[in-house]
């Protein structure tokens, strides 16, 4: 039997959705990141939205569920007016090192917004910063 093959946007999916996963997890511990507190807080409405997918992996992105991009996943936290997210992206017909990651802010954490990298450690560790500066410490 021939070993199933994945196109590159599957294949990225498979290796960092759960690797961005575990990391949310891991700041599960170090930040309390629950709704119930971002409520407490003073985050309101659709704010309130779950930082993983029911899997407990990074959540599929908008712009690859409208095919704007092969591939798209992300970790992400409000608490009231202010956001940081981490994502991992790949244009179409791009192969899987090419792939990028990009964190985003809002002005509040980050005067420049955005920050994209080919690094994923990088991204990792500004994302972690810019999340400890906000976020309640458990």
């Amino acid at each position: 039997m021939k070993p199933k093959t994945y196109s590159p946007s599957a294949s990225l999916e498979r290796m960092f959705a759960p690797r961005m996963g575990s990391l949310q997890e891991r700041l599960n511990k170090e930040f309390d990141l629950t709704k119930e507190t971002a409520k407490r807080l003073g985050t309101k409405g659709n704010r309130l939205a779950k930082i993983t997918d029911r899997r407990g992996e990074a959540k599929t992105g908008g712009d690859m569920l409208t095919a704007n991009l092969a591939c798209q996943r992300y970790i992400s936290y409000t608490l009231r007016e202010t956001h940081v997210a981490l994502r991992v992206e790949l244009e179409h017909g791009k192969r899987i090192d090419e792939a990028y990651f990009v964190v985003t802010a809002t002005p509040d954490l980050s005067p420049a917004g955005r920050f994209v990298s080919t690094d994923y450690d990088q991204a990792v560790n500004l994302y972690v910063q810019l999340l400890s500066s906000f976020a309640p410490r458990r």
